[in-house]
C-alpha cells in the first residue's frame, strides 16, 4: 500500500500538513531532520564519523522502501517543509510478517499537537492495512 500523498489537511494553527512517501528528492532535509535530532539528544549515541554513514544507508533507505512492499518511509510536511521521518521495516519472513520495526523523529515543537497525532494515526492505519500486530520502536 504505497501511495504518494496519504494526508492532507489543515492543523489547530491553520497550517498546511501532507503526509507522503520520501523521495530521493528529500534526502538532505531528512539529513538535516536526524542530525539535528541526534545533535541535541541528551544521550548521543552517534560520533560524526557514525552518523556520516548512518546518512549513507538512509538514503539507501529511501530507495529500498520505494522498491518494497513490505516497507515504508513517510515524511510529514508542514507548511512545504520536512518536520518528521518515520521508516516502518517488516522482515519478508512469514515468520515475522505480523511486526514491524519503526523509527520515527518529529520536530520538538509540534510533539503532542494535531500534526503529531496525524502523524501516528497515518502509522497506525498503514500498520492496520498491512496486519501488522506488533510494532517496535528504535
Amino acid at each position: 500500500m504505497n501511495m504518494a500523498v496519504w494526508y492532507v489537511a489543515k492543523d489547530t494553527e491553520d497550517c498546511d500538513v501532507i503526509i507522503r512517501n520520501a523521495e530521493l528528492e528529500d534526502f538532505e532535509e531528512i539529513a538535516t531532520q536526524m542530525d539535528d535530532v541526534k545533535l541535541k539528544n541528551l544521550f548521543p549515541v552517534m560520533d560524526s564519523k557514525e552518523m556520516a554513514k548512518d546518512f549513507k544507508v538512509s538514503k539507501q533507505l529511501i530507495t529500498t522502501c520505494k522498491e518494497s512492499s513490505h516497507s515504508i518511509f513517510l515524511v510529514i510536511e508542514v507548511d512545504g517543509k520536512i518536520v518528521g521521518i518515520c521508516s516502518l521495516l517488516k522482515d519478508p519472513q512469514k515468520i515475522h510478517l505480523h511486526k514491524i520495526d519503526m523509527g520515527i523523529i518529529l520536530q520538538q515543537r509540534y510533539w503532542g499537537t494535531k500534526t503529531s497525532k496525524l502523524f501516528l494515526t497515518e502509522i497506525i492505519n498503514w500498520c492496520d492495512a498491512n496486519q501488522i500486530k506488533k510494532i517496535s520502536v528504535y
